[in-house]
C-alpha cells in the first residue's frame, strides 16, 4: 500500500513523502494515494521505489495513484518502477483532478516515465526530463500516456525519454489541449491513435491539424 492514504474529507498540506517503497502486489501505489474527496497541496513527493507483477492497470504509479480528490501545487520527483509491466512511475490518475503540479525526473523499466491519465483531468501542470525504457509490455512513454476519458489541458511536456513511439506524449483516447509537447528524445516525441487533440504546439503534425 502506499506509505500516504488521504480520501473521504481528508486534507493534506506542505508535506514531505519520501523514501518508501511497496511490494510486489499493490493497488495504491508506493508513495500518495488519494481517493474520493481527499485534498492534498504543497507537498514534495520523492525517490518512492514501487516493484510490481501485475498488468493491471489499477496498479500503479509509484509516486501518486489517484482514483478521485484533488492534487494542486505538489512535485513528483525521482520516483522508480523497477519491473517491466509496471505502468507509471510519476502518477497513475483514474479519476479527480490534478493541477499546477511537476512531475519531474521519474523513471520506469515498463510502461510510463511521467503520467498515466485514463479518467479525469490534469491540467497546468509541467512534465518534465521522465524516462521509459519500454519492457515487456511494449507500452514506453517518456511524458505522458492519455486515454480512456481522460482530459490532458494546459500541458508543457519537455524533455522527456523514451526508447517507443511516445517520448513525449502517447494518445490513445481522451482529449489533449492547449499543449505543449517539444524537445522529448528517443522514439517519435508525439505518437496519437485516437482521441482529440485541440490548441497544441509540436514538431510533429496531429491528426486533422490540431497544431496551433
Amino acid at each position: 500500500y502506499a506509505s500516504t492514504y488521504v480520501g473521504g474529507s481528508g486534507r493534506l498540506y506542505d508535506s514531505r513523502i519520501i523514501n518508501n517503497s511497496s511490494g510486489a502486489v499493490s493497488a495504491l501505489g508506493a508513495g500518495l494515494y488519494v481517493a474520493g474527496g481527499g485534498f492534498v497541496s504543497g507537498c514534495v513527493v520523492s525517490n518512492n521505489t514501487m516493484v510490481l507483477n501485475s498488468a493491471d492497470d489499477i496498479n500503479g504509479g509509484a509516486g501518486l495513484s489517484m482514483s478521485g480528490g484533488t492534487v494542486t501545487g505538489c512535485l513528483f520527483a525521482d520516483n522508480r518502477f523497477s519491473m517491466d509491466q509496471s505502468h507509471a512511475a510519476g502518477a497513475n490518475i483514474r479519476g479527480g483532478l490534478v493541477t499546477h503540479c511537476v512531475f519531474s525526473n521519474n523513471y520506469s523499466r515498463g510502461a510510463v516515465g511521467g503520467v498515466q491519465i485514463s479518467a479525469g483531468t490534469i491540467r497546468n501542470c509541467l512534465i518534465v526530463g521522465n524516462e521509459s525504457v519500454g519492457g515487456a509490455t511494449g507500452d514506453g512513454v517518456g511524458g505522458i500516456l492519455v486515454k480512456g476519458t481522460a482530459v490532458a489541458e494546459s500541458l508543457t511536456v519537455v524533455g522527456n525519454k523514451s526508447a517507443l513511439p511516445g517520448a513525449g506524449v502517447r494518445q490513445t483516447a481522451g482529449t489533449l489541449l492547449n499543449t505543449i509537447v517539444f524537445g522529448n528524445t528517443g522514439a517519435a516525441e508525439l505518437d496519437v491513435t485516437g482521441g482529440t487533440q485541440s490548441h497544441c504546439f509540436t514538431a510533429t503534425a496531429l491528426p486533422g491539424g490540431a497544431v496551433d
